[in-house]
């Protein structure tokens, strides 16, 4: 109840509006404080885009599309699902496989590192689980939802907001989390361990339906292969940990100082000189990201963080350099 307490003095802005936070946002401070502060306070948004971003958004669509289906009970129409995976969906401005052939021409046909698969590999894989999930009439559990919106308040003054890809049913009251995945290989034991993005759907869940999921799973459809959730309390550790988090960012705002936390993970910022994808008047904010490329796998930064207390810009400029 404490750290319930102290999190309600969270959020910033109008006495009476509620701070929206997504997964996607609270994992952004998690994994590098300062670009959550370019980001999400100083609003500097990239509309710079990947390959991955761009099928991940197209393969959710497909699945979206099969669930609703499915949860109607109609047969899935596979062939038009596929279809429109490869013709795109103009209307919403999804780009199909066809165009991101030539679009991302050399990723294309590279293998990435992690799973050593094509994306022609991936998209035979996405094949096999679409037509899987559209025959998969012996089980147990049947899809309630796809793409279920979700707004609940966490704090006085914070609100979670997203979307859950899918939600199955037992027909009896208990209910399945998946989340699709389109990345290159599964979850570490450690990430799996208390993951908050299942942590924040099963209390929107909870808050819905008025009992927690059963069975929580991530389904990387890109790879053919399904991690369950299997961590025992990990909700209540989520929990707790998501009420800290909101503290630690409201003593950050009040100092006015967010942690930078150089990694190889820079190279693909948006805020960083080494990513060649992005935004020209984005990649320059942080002077603190580390100078780690696939093709120099260096532990040095391109400037010290200030030491622990300072302010910004407090800290010596001759260290800085470009």
């Amino acid at each position: 109840m404490q750290e319930k307490e102290k999190a309600s003095k969270v959020a910033q802005g109008e006495p009476s509006a509620k701070e929206r936070f997504s997964y996607s946002k609270l994992s952004t401070y998690l994994q590098c404080p300062y670009r959550f502060k370019l980001k999400y306070d100083d609003k500097k948004y990239s509309s710079a885009s990947t390959l991955a971003l761009e099928l991940g958004t197209l393969c959710h669509k497909g699945l979206e599309i099969a669930g609703q289906y499915l949860s109607e009970g109609l047969p899935v129409p596979v062939g038009d699902i596929l279809c429109g995976v490869y013709d795109g969906y103009p209307d919403e401005q999804i780009l199909g496989v066809n165009d991101l052939k030539q679009k991302y021409f050399e990723d294309w046909i590279a293998p990435d590192t992690k799973s050593l698969l094509t994306y022609e590999d991936k998209l035979g894989n996405y094949e096999a689980y679409l037509r899987r999930l559209a025959s998969d009439e012996n089980s147990a559990w049947s899809v309630y939802a796809t793409e279920r919106e979700f707004s609940f308040q966490m704090t006085e003054k914070v609100e979670f907001y997203g979307f859950i890809d899918r939600i199955d049913t037992d027909g009896m009251g208990g209910y399945r989390l998946i989340d699709y995945k389109t990345s290159k290989k599964l979850f570490s034991k450690s990430d799996i361990a208390t993951p908050l993005q299942m942590v924040v759907y099963a209390l929107a869940i909870e808050r819905e339906f008025g009992v927690p999921p059963s069975e929580y799973e991530y389904d990387f459809i890109l790879l053919d292969k399904i991690q369950p959730v299997v961590s025992q309390g990990f909700v209540a550790r989520g929990e707790t940990k998501i009420y800290k988090t909101l503290e630690k960012i409201e003593t950050d705002r009040s100092a006015q100082n967010f942690e930078p936390k150089p990694s190889p993970l820079c190279h693909w910022c948006d805020y960083c000189k080494t990513n060649t994808r992005a935004e020209e008047s984005l990649k320059f904010e942080c002077p603190y990201h580390s100078l780690w490329t696939p093709n120099n796998k260096t532990s040095a930064v391109n400037r010290p963080a200030p030491s622990k207390g300072a302010t910004e810009g407090s800290e010596k400029k001759e260290v800085f350099w470009f």
